[in-house]
């Protein structure tokens, strides 16, 4: 019998099961549907990784601009000025970071935003 296991999704700890191992939950559940946890289970199993799994680089080496504690990166696009970013439309904007960063990027410390990884090229969208 296959043990029940946990996945983090967003932070939050959730429960699941990729096991159907009753002939009753077999019958009352659509066939799609039982399929799919049989795929869940093949999939479980299996320890595939994609190609160029080992060469990726980590999440923490990404280039980007390193943000100040407390106030991020926000300075750089709100305060004139001091803000390398402030007053620039996005398209330009864009152009800056691709040359300064190259075609994977990083932004942390937007205030009250996750980081956001910005790709450049068609191609890194396939990696990704």
């Amino acid at each position: 019998m296959k043990l029940p296991r946990f996945i983090t999704h967003d932070g939050a700890k959730r429960f699941i099961s990729t096991t159907v191992c009753n002939n009753t939950i077999e019958r009352s559940l659509d066939p799609k549907k039982l399929e799919h946890y049989r795929n869940l289970n093949a999939l479980d199993n299996a320890d595939i990784k994609p190609n160029g799994w080992d060469e990726a680089k980590p999440f923490e080496a990404i280039p980007g601009p390193k943000p100040l504690p407390i106030i991020g990166n926000t300075w750089r696009f709100i305060l004139p000025k001091i803000g390398t970013f402030y007053g620039i439309n996005f398209l330009d904007l864009f152009k800056i970071l691709h040359e300064q960063y190259g075609d994977v990027m990083i932004l942390k410390g937007m205030l009250s935003r996750k980081p956001m990884v910005l790709l450049f090229d068609v191609n890194d969208f396939e990696t990704v």
